[in-house]
């Protein structure tokens, strides 16, 4: 398996459990992170609204239900048409993807995934 691929599994893997819901208040039982332990892991509650554009995307066109990230990664994203938003297959909407980049902004490239669906679909598609 390729570097690329296996980067793209642990991004997915890392975005699913840090993603819990898609309300705007934290759960009971969620445990935030305090601002010290988020810099260290580069990582942000403060949802930018491409994400937000993103997961609504994805709620339209996919026919499971959608988790939108609540702690994404602390990166700047490009708007470049291409280089972000929700992917769902029209073959196969049980299953989605939203896909951001920082176009290579100063700090070198980064790109995440989050996503989700059903069980034996993901193990397809991913």
């Amino acid at each position: 398996m390729s570097l690329l691929v296996i980067s793209c599994l642990a991004c997915l893997s890392l975005a699913l459990i840090g993603c819990s819901g898609s309300g705007d208040s934290a759960g009971p039982t969620e445990r935030r992170l305090d601002s010290t332990r988020l810099a260290e892991l580069e990582l942000t509650y403060e949802i930018p609204a491409q994400v937000c554009q993103a997961c609504d995307e994805a709620r339209r066109l996919a026919s499971v239900d959608v988790i939108c990230p609540r702690l994404i990664p602390d990166v700047p994203l490009t708007r470049s048409a291409g280089l972000w938003g929700a992917i769902v297959f029209h073959v196969e909407p049980r299953f989605y993807e939203m896909t951001f980049n920082n176009g290579g902004l100063p700090g070198g490239k980064r790109h995440w995934i989050t996503g989700g669906g059903k069980t034996k679909v993901v193990e397809k598609w991913v």
